[in-house]
């Protein structure tokens, strides 16, 4: 589905990533950890297609929809939670409904007051929507309690379906449970350091 060929990423004359190659395929959850300032926020926005790589190619498909968590959450106005799910997720409204009640986010609340945690999860929770194929979530779960970080698990497994996700971290334990392929950022690359085809029903493979 989303394929990176011999991507260099560089910020500020850092070089980040050489000759990355990467394969992410369809119906598979993959996790890639690495310790701060690695580049992960770099490579979830070269990914989404936000970023250019110096050299090297994304290749993707025009019709794919994405699915943004981004480390630092959008601006919200003062229209409150309901609104905002009414927004984006329209006729699946029971579906944002559900996973607004296992997150815990209050639905009458301005999602401009809602507190950092809650303003990750509502962004997790406008990714999820049905309609998007591809989900990337940037490293915030260092921001979530142990019981908002085991709902967040649950629905991402629980919603993945046959949708790529891609979650970045700096803690494999965040990951572990549901992530099939979990890479480590080394050397200006990734390292495959586990795969597990039981964490999800598997579609295709990696390259």
């Amino acid at each position: 589905m989303i394929q990176l060929e011999n991507v260099t990423i560089y910020k500020h004359n850092t070089l980040y990533f050489n000759n990355l190659n990467i394969h992410l395929l369809q119906g598979n959850t993959y996790g890639i950890i690495g310790r701060n300032g690695s580049g992960k926020t770099l490579l979830f926005h070269t990914i989404a297609g936000n970023l250019l790589p110096v050299q090297g190619s994304i290749i993707a498909s025009k019709e794919i929809r994405w699915g943004l968590v981004h480390s630092e959450p959008r601006y919200y106005h003062f229209s409150t939670v309901y609104d905002y799910l009414l927004h984006f997720y329209e006729l699946e409204f029971h579906m944002a409904l559900q996973l607004s009640h296992n997150f815990g986010i209050p639905l009458h609340v301005p999602a401009n007051e809602l507190p950092g945690s809650k303003k990750f999860l509502l962004e997790v929770l406008i990714a999820l929507h049905p309609e998007n194929d591809v989900i990337l979530v940037d490293n915030s779960w260092g921001i979530l309690d142990n019981y908002n970080r085991q709902r967040l698990l649950e629905s991402l497994g629980s919603y993945a379906m046959d949708r790529t996700i891609v979650s970045f971290s700096v803690n494999q334990n965040d990951l572990d449970s549901y992530c099939q392929f979990i890479y480590e950022i080394d050397n200006f690359g990734l390292v495959l350091k586990r795969s597990n085809l039981e964490c999800k029903p598997l579609l295709t493979s990696i390259n």
